[in-house]
């Protein structure tokens, strides 16, 4: 908490509040799944809305997911989600975020 006892303190203060709300924005903000690497992961924050069948294979918000295997040139990717694994493009990973 800063109190106002003179103007140095009080752009301090509020250059730390800005850090803090960043620092928040990057946390809520996650990493893109077609980025991560073999045993990376997380849990989907965010998935496109128009792709149906990424929600039919079980890549919902909230749902855990891990990169098991990427490969020799980067495409496909199998991936752990929902005690299966799944093979997916990664074209079709890219608007899906994890944290």
């Amino acid at each position: 908490m800063c109190l106002d006892l003179g103007r140095g303190l009080e752009n301090t203060c509020r250059r730390s509040a800005q850090a803090v709300r960043k620092v928040k924005k990057q946390q809520l903000v996650g990493r893109n799944l077609a980025a991560l690497a073999p045993g990376d992961g997380g849990v989907i924050l965010e998935t496109p809305a128009h792709n149906e069948r990424l929600a039919e294979i079980g890549l919902v918000r909230g749902e855990q997911v891990q990169i098991l295997k990427v490969a020799p040139f980067g495409d496909p990717v199998i991936l752990q989600v929902l005690d299966a694994p799944v093979i997916v493009r990664r074209a079709d990973l890219a608007g899906v975020l994890v944290a």
